[in-house]
């Protein structure tokens, strides 16, 4: 009876022992699907956002005070996101093989999403707070045009440093969105490292002092870009103001 009543009792160990285990990975299971489907809409939302900044990219509406705050919205979103998915309870999930990879690429990318958010958010706002400043001709100017490239310079740097996660070994449709965020970023990155350019170039051309000829053309006979050159003159370029000679036949 003693036996009989000892295995019962091994018995009903394990059975509560395997019972709690059940019940703390059903409740894992719970607390990593409440996240992802957070962390879910959280991105979708930010994605969202920024789809309505591309779809208005003129400079009115780029500078303006809205864009910003619909940039900060997107890159509240990703950092929400960002803090669902960095919880905890998903270190188990991080060392899976292969699933452990997915998951690392798809916080990687939504943590890169609001990072370009914010820093998109910020530049916009430099920029706007640059070109409301009251701008008085010649040194002042060119000072506008260098602290432009500044900003372009900055921006891009921080963009150079975003960390797009695991690029091997991904699902299909994974690597297709990191793919195309990839190439949109390169594409910001090179937009405003050509404004940085453009803006120093600007800026020395301006400061001077330079001189260039200017010379007046008519539409016959176009090629490249040129036709018949009727006048000439000269242009001089000295801290930050353009004067222009008159202009005499070239004949």
């Amino acid at each position: 009876m003693v036996a009989v009543s000892a295995r019962g009792n091994r018995r009903r160990r394990r059975w509560l022992i395997a019972t709690v285990i059940v019940a703390v990975v059903a409740a894992w299971a719970l607390v990593l699907g409440v996240k992802t489907l957070s962390a879910y809409h959280h991105d979708r939302d930010g994605l969202a956002a920024l789809e309505q900044v591309k779809a208005n990219l003129t400079p009115g509406q780029l500078t303006s005070s809205a864009t910003e705050r619909v940039l900060d919205q997107a890159s509240a979103q990703f950092a929400s996101a960002h803090s669902d998915l960095s919880s905890p309870f998903f270190a188990p999930v991080t060392v899976i093989p292969v699933i452990g990879r997915q998951f690392r690429a798809v916080r990687a990318l939504g943590t890169a999403a609001g990072t370009v958010s914010q820093v998109g958010s910020t530049f916009l706002s430099e920029v706007t707070g640059l070109l409301n400043q009251p701008h008085a001709a010649g040194p002042e100017r060119v000072a506008s045009l260098r602290q432009l490239g500044a900003y372009s310079l900055s921006a891009e740097r921080q963009l150079a440093a975003v960390d797009t996660g695991p690029s091997q070994a991904l699902v299909a449709p994974l690597a297709s969105k990191r793919n195309e965020f990839v190439t949109q970023l390169n594409d910001a990155r090179l937009r405003l490292a050509k404004a940085a350019g453009v803006s120093a170039a600007v800026a020395t051309i301006l400061q001077g002092p330079q001189n260039y000829v200017v010379l007046a053309s008519n539409n016959a006979e176009m090629r490249a870009g040129s036709g018949t050159y009727l006048e000439v003159g000269s242009a001089t370029t000295r801290g930050g103001s353009v004067t222009l000679s008159d202009l005499s036949p070239s004949g």
